[in-house]
């Protein structure tokens, strides 16, 4: 072991997850930060987590400071929490690349299970930021209006008071979860987020100049959803694409926070 992966938990991979998840030939170990969920009134609200906490983190994953930290987090549109892991770092006297991977949930939960099996910290920070630049992640919740009021949506005013039947679609663009087109019906929504974001990924559709073969791929569902997996499922073969590595899994509850129990979605990511 020469180095060590810590990412933080809206990646959604909690202790028991990544014991689960960590591929066999895996090198490196992968520890987790969590963030803060904290109730106001009837709301819940999400903050970064304390420096005092990713220190603790990062001193137990570096062994004292002997290993380098590669940690890949979260969008810093979202959230500061890549700041606040430099300053833990540096308090610490940790060697942490801090890798800012625009994006969150499934596609950085990925990007961290990947560099656990890079042969050193260099090729394992490489790996992230290739996989998140290349990610695509796609969501749908029932209401809008809690993502939007924590100012963690870019989303036009006619999407959050939509007619009955008509839904929007959530993606991660640039760094920030933004409304980018609203379907009339459940069903065609979920066939449309495919779409878009297998198109987003494998440059298919408009732009037919790149072909990523295989993906690894992370579907987002508040429970055993066999319509959201047989539909990705069916979409994946349709564009002959091999997947290397498949995790299902629900949203941690710092992001239920935000998205409300009701969600469906999913992330994909080139292989490498």
């Amino acid at each position: 072991m020469s180095f060590a992966v810590v990412t933080d938990q809206t990646s959604g991979l909690d202790p028991s997850l990544v014991a689960t998840l960590r591929p066999e030939h895996a090198v490196a170990p992968l520890l987790t930060v969590p963030l803060v969920v904290s109730r106001v009134g009837d709301r819940l609200t999400t903050s970064q987590p304390a420096i005092a906490q990713i220190r603790e983190v990062l001193r137990d994953a570096s062994d004292g400071g002997r290993l380098p930290v590669v940690a890949p987090v979260l969008s810093a549109r979202i959230s500061g929490t890549g700041q606040a892991f430099r300053v833990a770092a540096a308090q610490e006297g940790v060697t942490c690349e801090v890798i800012d991977t625009r994006t969150v949930g499934g596609a950085l939960a990925l990007a961290a299970l990947a560099a656990t099996c890079q042969r050193d910290a260099n090729a394992a920070a490489a790996v992230v930021r290739e996989m998140s630049a290349k990610s695509a992640t796609g969501l749908v919740v029932a209401d809008l209006k809690a993502l939007a009021r924590g100012g963690r949506l870019q989303a036009p005013k006619a999407a959050l008071g939509t007619a009955l039947g008509i839904v929007p679609l959530i993606e991660m663009r640039d760094g920030a979860l933004q409304v980018t087109d609203m379907v009339r019906g459940r069903m065609r929504a979920r066939r449309r987020l495919v779409t878009r974001v297998l198109e987003h990924v494998t440059g298919r559709g408009k732009a037919r100049n790149r072909t990523i073969e295989p993906v690894d791929i992370a579907v987002h569902c508040a429970d055993a959803d066999d319509d959201l997996i047989g539909l990705v499922d069916a979409a994946l073969a349709e564009a002959e694409l091999t997947v290397r590595r498949r995790v299902t899994m629900g949203l941690p509850e710092v992001l239920r926070a935000h998205t409300g129990d009701e969600f469906w979605g999913f992330a994909l990511t080139p292989a490498l």
